[in-house]
């Protein structure tokens, strides 16, 4: 097993490809979170939906005060990710 620590994010991964993500701080809890709204914003983009509560692109235009269609939504939030990871020096996501 493997074990990485990256700003309080922890990486464990085993032989088999599995992989645990923990985040423990405040911080990389809303940065993991916005990582999945990036995620589910990409697969609505793309004509996929959930079926239970608010689209990640009706979240996304509230929370972060985003103007336009999916596609430029998505692409807005991909910058700020692109910043958000630049600044605490991690791997692009």
């Amino acid at each position: 097993m493997l074990v990485r620590n990256s700003d309080s994010i922890l990486i464990m991964e085993n032989n088999i490809t599995e992989t645990a993500i923990v985040a423990d701080t405040a911080e990389s809890i809303k940065v993991y979170r916005i990582l999945a709204l990036k995620a589910a914003l990409g697969l609505e983009a793309k004509g996929m939906r959930h079926s239970r509560g608010f689209s990640a692109y009706a979240t996304v235009k509230r929370e972060m005060k985003l103007k336009g269609d999916r596609t430029s939504v998505l692409r807005q939030l991909e910058k700020i990710v692109e910043n958000l990871l630049d600044r605490r020096g991690q791997v692009k996501a």
